[in-house]
């Protein structure tokens, strides 16, 4: 009765109290109002704490039952101990989603968990990167990535550069940095990767304005560049320099046109010293990059073209 009067003037939580009371006497409908009540409060962790109750009273019927509503109230308890659940029923692939979902909502226990099941089975983290694929095949993306993050975590590369490449095309700029960070200094990136991940890194940073990590990455780039690739980056630090007067993007600056120099064997028009392999698209002429990058027109037959992008190489 006591149940009911609190239902009446609408205080949920004390109704939940009187009719759990009561279903420890049976009283019939008990259990019924007692799902009402917190269905109506609509509170995962009262949910999940009368849940824990009939763990503890090893009613499973009750506990899968309560369990199931504090997961759709988005309680992650729920979801790490309906994952628990599954793991004792042995049931892995339940276990797998339950964890993941708890993980979603930065669950710990729940991601523990996890590593200790795949640790013990031998490392083996196809299990759970399978369902990450099929998840993310199904667009059901935060789930997928809580996968993908416990499999980055025990060093798998794969999972990282898809962790790296999602929070790029959402544009979590910060998030995408980290996990190409991890993909640079994981042992088992391959070599095309490397560069690669490095180059997103350089680029990510300079356009969060990160450009201290601008130059570190642009200068790990820079030591197995082709001239083609230095002239690119040289250009970038060029242009942002012009208007921005940053010192790191000066010192890139100076560090690709060292580089290009140290490349030169015939002499430059501007200034008769060894000239480097920089050509001109007017009148292949070579000179030092950093004696024609300050000009407007070549220093020989005055063309606007000469720094386009024909200019090349030998």
């Amino acid at each position: 009765q006591l149940g009911l009067y609190y239902e009446s003037i609408k205080n949920h939580h004390h109704a939940c109290e009187w009719y759990y009371k009561a279903t420890k006497m049976e009283h019939d409908d008990a259990i019924t109002n007692l799902f009402n009540s917190c269905k109506k409060l609509n509170d995962g962790k009262t949910t999940c704490h009368y849940a824990l109750k009939y763990k503890k009273m090893n009613n499973r019927w009750l506990l899968v039952k309560f369990l199931s509503l504090a997961v759709e109230q988005k309680n992650n308890v729920a979801m790490f101990e309906f994952g628990l659940y599954y793991q004792n029923k042995h049931e892995y692939g339940l276990m797998i989603e339950y964890y993941c979902k708890a993980i979603e909502y930065n669950n710990i226990d729940a991601e523990n968990n996890l590593m200790t099941y795949i640790k013990t089975n031998n490392n083996n983290i196809s299990q759970i990167m399978n369902f990450a694929e099929t998840h993310m095949f199904t667009q059901n993306y935060k789930i997928a990535i809580s996968a993908y993050k416990v499999a980055a975590k025990l060093g798998n590369y794969d999972a990282m550069l898809k962790l790296a490449c999602h929070y790029e095309s959402v544009n979590e700029i910060d998030n995408a940095i980290k996990y190409y960070k991890m993909c640079i200094e994981s042992e088992y990136v391959y070599e095309k990767d490397l560069e690669k991940a490095i180059l997103k890194v350089a680029k990510l940073s300079e356009n969060t304005k990160n450009y201290k990590d601008m130059l570190n990455y642009y200068s790990l780039i820079l030591k197995k560049a082709t001239p083609e690739q230095v002239r690119i980056i040289m250009d970038i630090c060029y242009k942002q320099n012009t208007t921005k007067k940053i010192i790191e993007i000066a010192q890139l600056f100076d560090k690709c046109a060292k580089l290009l120099d140290n490349e030169e064997t015939i002499e430059c028009p501007i200034c008769f010293d060894d000239c480097g392999k920089y050509k001109t698209a007017c009148c292949n002429q070579f000179f030092h990059y950093t004696c024609l990058i300050a000009c407007s027109t070549c220093p020989l037959c005055r063309s606007q073209k000469f720094l386009q992008t024909e200019c090349c190489y030998t």
